[in-house]
């Protein structure tokens, strides 16, 4: 599978291998750019039966799992074939250098970027990025450019794994908050997002959750509207 010459092609779903050479395949896999991640998604259940990409939110539950961002780079690395700065796999995700495309081929040995299934406008779509530091980096680039894809498992029916719930508490937070005004207890809660999230979803999937004390305004009465 190879781009075509011109930047129109890049538009439609694609793959290919690094430097178009098949061999890599093996090792590496294939580079996708964010359309072919977009046609996965909304042929999931044909193409990718039980497996679907991952969002943004799901990505973050994975970083916080293994420590927060600023060391997921090391714990999830792949421990060779790096240039420098290889990782420990502490929880086997073998995060490769499969390098990227972007017009040309760059960084194979030194970078890993994996699309999100999260779009950030009409043109960009965000990205995890692992490179020979010991972070993980969240960018948000065009979706033309092409990018490995790891794909999750869905939970199955009937049951919730902590990611897939951690999945759907931010959406539902992000749909709550839609248009609602700033509150002090909110913008608290926001000030460590993620990381509440998550340990509401863990106490959700233990069933350890309990309900705190909390603060609404209730109006018995009609709302009453002076002309001035």
């Amino acid at each position: 599978m190879e781009f075509g010459q011109s930047g129109t092609s890049r538009s439609e779903p694609r793959g290919n291998y690094y430097q178009n050479n098949a061999s890599s395949y093996g090792k590496y896999g294939i580079l996708y750019n964010w359309i072919a991640v977009k046609y996965l998604e909304d042929n999931e259940s044909s193409l990718i039966p039980g497996w679907h990409v991952p969002t943004t939110a799901e990505w973050n539950a994975l970083a916080l799992a293994v420590g927060g961002t600023s060391v997921a780079g090391t714990k999830l690395k792949s421990t060779t074939d790096w240039s420098s700065g290889a990782g420990t796999d502490d929880f086997g995700f073998s995060a490769l250098h499969a390098g990227y495309y972007n017009g040309s081929f760059n960084n194979l040995g030194s970078n890993a970027n994996f699309w999100t299934a999260t779009e950030y406008n009409s043109s960009n779509a965000y990205n995890r990025n692992f490179n020979t530091g010991a972070s993980m980096n969240s960018n948000n680039n065009n979706k033309t450019n092409a990018y490995s894809v790891r794909l999750v498992k869905d939970s199955s029916e009937g049951t919730l794994s902590v990611p897939s719930l951690y999945r759907l508490l931010y959406k539902s937070y992000r749909l709550a908050r839609k248009n609602k005004r700033n509150t002090r207890s909110q913008l608290k809660f926001e000030l460590d997002l993620e990381s509440n999230l998550l340990r509401l979803a863990q106490e959700l999937y233990s069933r350890t959750y309990e309900l705190s004390p909390s603060v609404c305004f209730i109006n018995e009465g009609p709302v009453k509207f002076v002309n001035l």
